[in-house]
């Protein structure tokens, strides 16, 4: 073999290798503790500047803590992205893992490269999906948000069963004071989940303990278990 021909060679390996690692899926940023206000998370900004520079790569959002939340606080980056004229498609979420801290990672991927996989998950017993209180700013979007990422999660799960605890409190600033405002309450977020395909027959409602500030908790539960007794205060179940 001539020399040409070998340099040739080691040129067309080199480019390909090459071709190869930049078709790969790399970590842009992280956040430690990201706030819940988006726009005050610089990270954010860097990556939206980087994903209009690169109009043919992807935006991965990978978040880690708590499933429901997470999810839920990817959906508010994605939403922050899309204000910020970034195409839909070009943006994706996904969720990292349980952690004590919220954790972000930001990914960028390019055309043609694998997506990072997010953390699969099962219920095989009892889970608090979520949690939302009802009374701060911005906490209709928030709960909002919250129960559309239930349901989905319940139809991908169809094992599974719902129960959402409204707690009360007694709180000067309170808007569910007592047993029948939360059950009013309760009410209407089973409405919500039903407007979103989930059956009455999946969906238990519980009123909890007074709480110092009123909050829905989400539960997944499986088909064949049932909430700790210390949970099942009062319940209302309504079938199809």
């Amino acid at each position: 073999m001539s020399v040409r021909k070998f340099l040739y060679l080691i040129l067309l390996v080199m480019s390909f290798t090459f071709a190869v690692k930049a078709q790969k899926a790399y970590k842009f940023n992280e956040a430690t503790n990201p706030r819940w206000d988006i726009g005050e998370v610089l990270n954010v900004y860097d990556f939206r500047d980087e994903l209009r520079k690169l109009t043919d790569a992807k935006g991965f959002i990978l978040v880690f803590g708590k499933r429901g939340k997470s999810l839920r606080y990817a959906e508010d980056v994605k939403r922050f992205l899309l204000f910020s004229k970034i195409n839909s498609e070009r943006i994706l979420t996904g969720y990292g893992g349980e952690s004590e801290n919220r954790k972000m990672e930001l990914w960028i991927v390019p055309k043609d490269a694998e997506t990072p996989q997010s953390v699969k998950v099962n219920y095989e017993k009892p889970t608090v999906f979520d949690d939302y209180p009802f009374l701060c700013e911005g906490c209709e979007l928030g709960r909002k948000t919250a129960l559309e990422i239930f349901a989905k999660e319940l139809k991908d799960f169809p094992q599974t069963k719902a129960y959402i605890v409204i707690y009360p409190s007694k709180s000067e600033n309170s808007t569910i004071k007592n047993r029948q405002q939360a059950e009013k309450k309760a009410a209407v977020e089973k409405r919500f989940l039903n407007r979103l395909g989930i059956k009455n027959s999946r969906i238990t409602m519980i009123i909890g303990d007074y709480e110092t500030y009123e909050c829905s908790e989400l539960w997944i539960v499986p088909l064949n278990s049932e909430l700790p007794k210390s949970a099942l205060q009062k319940s209302d179940t309504s079938n199809d």
